[in-house]
């Protein structure tokens, strides 16, 4: 995870210059209009997962301001991408559209960076949170001119990709070292599938079947990620941290050829074999590690990795330099 901008690094009155340098000088360049606040509080982090990316921009401002995608911002710099935003409240205007829209808290729009446009943030003191899903172009399926009517338009709630997809971005700016951490070509797939599903959505085409059993499943890796040291830990307990019906969730890893018990295994595996052979846990007890990683028992872990992986834990102990 790289960090763009924190104005923690920057005092007083500098800080609104500090953020105007930063998102000009950014992938993506902004320009900043507007009262110079007298309160800002702003940080950016970037995941990147190959050529997909995920932004989060924390921000508080006592002013209301505008950030503005101008023809010299474009010339600038312009990767070539949609950028699919989870935005809090405040207005979007793109360049076709001669009124701005009013968003809410959690709505996603689309915006294209080849193209201009404008939004406000409303003042305040309480923290807003920007999520925004960074895919280029030629990665989704769906034509230019098809998804041209829907750039700037806050994209329907009741669409069927619209609350798999909030509620996966939500979870990535709320954690994302833990989606850091994961295998990032599933995660760019995923997200790059959410992208076009929720267009195809929209434009009533066609949406691949495993579009949100993919995006359930990541969810739940990253609760499994977030929980498999306990012992304590069961698959029941995966549908209660996202709010999901268990059989929802089965059937989503069914259809994907894997089980929630077999993630969970997995991902304790995958704990166990990266500490057991780290060579500062060389004199750690075997029986101490295996609560660490998950399992209840040292007897557990071994039946687990004979049965699973064909070994023992101590054939993978660090062997000594002769």
């Amino acid at each position: 995870m790289r960090e763009v901008y924190n104005t923690e690094q920057v005092r007083g009155p500098d800080a609104f210059e500090y953020v105007r340098d930063a998102l000009a000088n950014s992938p993506v360049p902004l320009e900043v209009a507007g009262g110079r606040p007298v309160i800002v509080r702003a940080r950016s982090q970037i995941v990147e997962f190959g050529d997909v990316s995920v932004s989060i921009v924390r921000s508080v401002s006592d002013t209301e301001f505008t950030l503005r995608r101008t023809p010299e911002m474009i010339r600038r710099s312009d990767p070539e991408a949609y950028r699919l935003v989870m935005a809090p409240e405040g207005r979007l205007r793109h360049g076709e559209r001669p009124y701005p829209l009013r968003f809410k808290e959690r709505d996603l729009a689309l915006y294209d960076t080849s193209r201009e446009f404008e939004s406000w943030r409303r003042p305040g003191l309480q923290t807003s949170q920007l999520v925004v899903v960074t895919v280029p172009r030629d990665l989704i399926g769906v034509q230019g001119w098809q998804v041209a009517p829907l750039l700037g338009e806050a994209l329907p709630p009741w669409l069927r990709m619209h609350q798999v997809t909030g509620r996966l971005l939500a979870a990535i700016g709320a954690r994302p070292h833990i989606f850091e951490s994961l295998d990032p070509q599933p995660v760019r797939d995923t997200l790059i599938s959410l992208v076009d599903g929720l267009v195809a959505d929209r434009l009533h085409l066609p949406v691949p079947a495993d579009t949100v059993d993919r995006a359930r499943l990541l969810l739940v890796q990253a609760v499994i990620v977030e929980h498999a040291h306990d012992p304590r830990f069961a698959t029941a307990a995966i549908a209660r941290h996202l709010h999901e019906s268990g059989r929802t969730l089965r059937n989503s890893a069914r259809r994907r050829n894997t089980s929630l018990k077999q993630l969970l295994t997995d991902a304790r595996l995958a704990q166990a074999n990266l500490t057991i052979a780290d060579p500062a846990h060389q004199r750690q007890a075997l029986a101490s590690i295996a609560p660490l990683c998950g399992f209840g028992s040292h007897e557990v872990m071994t039946r687990t990795m004979v049965a699973h992986q064909g070994r023992v834990p101590s054939s993978l102990r660090p062997r000594p330099s002769p």
